[in-house]
Parts: structure tokens; C-alpha cells; sequence
């Protein structure tokens, strides 16, 4: 019998909750992988043997779903079942090394706020910069171990895009929609997407494919451009012609002002929005309150937020709703 070797790699920068291969219950927390030379790649498996971490906030069978918040943790069980997005990955020959710590609720905490799990150390500058937002615990796990090859995160309001650019990696947030969150515990279904990042761009292209597949269109809005300068407008057009020889799509010329005039009125009465207006934590709450018979501690920012949506009636953010989807509907369909 054969035994491959697999390193253990202990996570100083503290941005994992728990290893998730081989495990065993226990307090160390460790990321393991196993060597490259077991994995080559090809152009029919160019995700074969890729290291990835992923944020505690997709599902992935044998695991907990913790959100970084003890009282989910305690509520739920083990994932029966890996997120859709997930085993594609995996599909891909992909690894799954450890699962990273997401701001508790996926609602952004500065260091200072964060109580029942520490925030990780920022390895860029001296140790001790705020990595920023929730997926910044896969951030600067990619940062810190060079043995990691992507990160997984989300994206609801700035998650991916700016603690990216706070870290120094690369990160690509795709349109709303092209991916599904299903087995993944989403705060916002509205704004949600599933993010990844990299430390360069090279091998961008081959998770993107095992993601999103070939169906990727583009659309150039006419009205906005050309604009004023020439050079702008020439510096656009390149990089539309670069993107369409890397995404291997073509882009499709409309006129948002034509298709504002023609928008039927009526749609605005045509809208369902029963699903948005439910409370999306209301389970988490009520389960909480019904198995130990307590609130769920939730942290600061949290607690503010939902301050907040108290104070917005049911028919204001209905009416708020519509006019989202209508403006969706209207770029996209």
C-alpha cells in the first residue's frame, strides 16, 4: 500500500475556524495539502491538484456552517451536502484545505469589534492593518501561505472589492445571478454573489470556466460612449476588445435612453416581492430562542442594522424592492 505524504501547515495569521481534512475534534488549527506532484494539470484538468480555501459561510459536506457566530454554530448541524459552487470545484479536481473565518454574520467587523472570533492578522505592513470586510479572512490566508493557490469569499456591498485591493490580491466579483447560492448562507439574496481571489491573474481563466462555463455575454451601453475625449473612448475600446478575446464572448451595442422611454409603466404592478420582504435571520432568531431558550448574541453592527430595518415600514420596502427589480430588468432582459 502507497501513503502520500500531506503537510500540515499550522495558521498563524489566525483566519481559519477548523481543518476540514482528516479531521479530528480539537482546538489547533491546522490547513492541510498534499504535494503537487500527485496532481498534474492539463488542458482538460487545468484545476487539478489547485489548493483553495474556502469562507465559512458555504456549506461542505461533514462540516458546520458557523458564519463565525457561536449561536448559528450551536443551532445548525453538519452540511449533509457541498454548496452547488463548491462541488463543481471539486468536480474540477480542485482541494478544499480549510475553511476561513468570514466577519461574524458576514456583516463587516473592524479588529476591535470582533468577540467570539478573533479577526486574522493582516500579513500586509506590519502585521496589525484591518484586513476589511467579511471575506477578509480568505484574503489573508491567500497573502500569508504561499501554498494556497485561490480563495473563496462573497460579495453583498464592497466584501471582495475592497479588502482585495487592503490586501493586495486580485479579486473577481461576477454579475448578480450567474452563480448560484445555493449551500451558501447569504445575507442579502438581492446583492449576493460568490467571489474568488488570487494573488496574480495567470490562472484566473481556468476557475472561471469551471464557474461560469461559456455562457458569459457582454453588453456596451450607446449614449455614454464615446465620451468627450478621444483618447478615453480609445482607452474603453481596448479594453472592451481585450475582454472579449479573454472571455471569448462578443459584445452587444444598446441604447439604456431608447430602452428607458420604452419601459411599460404597468411592470411596476406586475412585480413579486413577498420573497424580499420576509426576514431572512428570522429562523436563526426564533430556532435560537426555542432550543436554548436565549437570544443569539450578535455583534454591534449587526444589532444596528437591524435597528435600522425596524424602522422601514413593509410598504416602503416593498415599493424600494420594485424599483430595483424594474432597473434589473430593464438593463439585463
Amino acid at each position: 500500500m502507497t501513503w502520500q505524504p500531506w503537510r500540515i501547515n499550522a495558521d498563524k495569521h489566525d483566519t481559519m475556524p477548523r481543518q476540514i481534512q482528516f479531521g479530528r475534534a480539537g482546538h489547533t488549527v491546522y490547513a492541510v495539502d498534499p504535494p503537487r506532484c500527485y496532481f498534474q494539470k492539463s488542458l482538460e484538468k487545468p484545476l487539478n491538484g489547485v489548493r483553495i480555501v474556502v469562507k465559512d459561510i458555504f456549506d461542505i459536506a461533514g462540516t458546520k456552517t458557523t458564519l463565525c457566530n457561536k449561536a448559528w454554530r450551536d443551532l445548525y448541524s453538519v452540511s449533509s451536502e457541498h454548496a452547488p459552487t463548491i462541488r463543481s470545484l471539486l468536480e474540477n479536481d480542485a482541494i478544499t484545505t480549510a475553511k476561513t473565518k468570514p466577519n461574524a454574520m458576514t456583516i463587516r467587523e473592524e479588529t476591535m469589534e470582533c468577540v467570539e472570533y478573533l479577526a486574522p492578522f493582516n500579513p500586509r505592513g506590519d502585521d496589525y492593518q484591518t484586513s476589511s470586510g467579511s471575506s477578509s479572512e480568505s484574503c489573508a490566508a491567500l497573502v500569508a501561505y504561499d501554498w494556497l493557490d485561490f480563495a473563496i469569499g462573497s460579495d453583498t456591498n464592497g466584501s471582495c472589492r475592497k479588502l482585495a485591493h487592503w490586501n493586495g490580491v486580485f479579486a473577481i466579483r461576477p454579475t448578480h445571478g450567474i452563480l448560484s447560492i445555493n449551500g451558501v448562507s447569504s445575507s442579502f439574496p438581492m446583492f449576493d454573489v460568490l467571489a474568488f481571489f488570487r494573488r496574480d491573474l495567470a490562472a484566473f481563466p481556468n476557475l472561471e470556466k469551471a464557474w461560469y462555463g461559456n455562457s458569459l455575454t457582454a453588453q456596451e451601453p450607446k449614449g455614454y460612449l464615446p465620451t468627450d475625449s478621444v483618447e478615453q473612448s480609445e482607452v474603453i475600446k481596448s479594453f472592451i476588445r481585450d475582454l472579449e478575446a479573454a472571455l471569448g464572448t462578443k459584445r452587444t451595442e444598446t441604447s439604456l435612453a431608447k430602452e428607458w422611454i420604452s419601459l411599460d409603466p404597468l411592470v411596476w404592478e406586475k412585480m413579486i416581492v413577498a420573497e424580499y420582504l420576509k426576514e431572512q435571520l428570522a429562523r436563526f432568531r426564533d430556532g435560537q430562542a426555542d432550543k436554548f431558550n436565549k437570544s443569539a448574541f450578535v455583534h454591534e453592527a449587526l444589532r444596528w442594522r437591524w435597528d435600522l430595518a425596524k424602522k422601514v415600514a413593509d410598504e416602503q420596502r416593498g415599493e424600494l424592492m420594485e424599483r430595483l427589480h424594474v432597473y434589473k430588468a430593464w438593463v439585463l432582459d
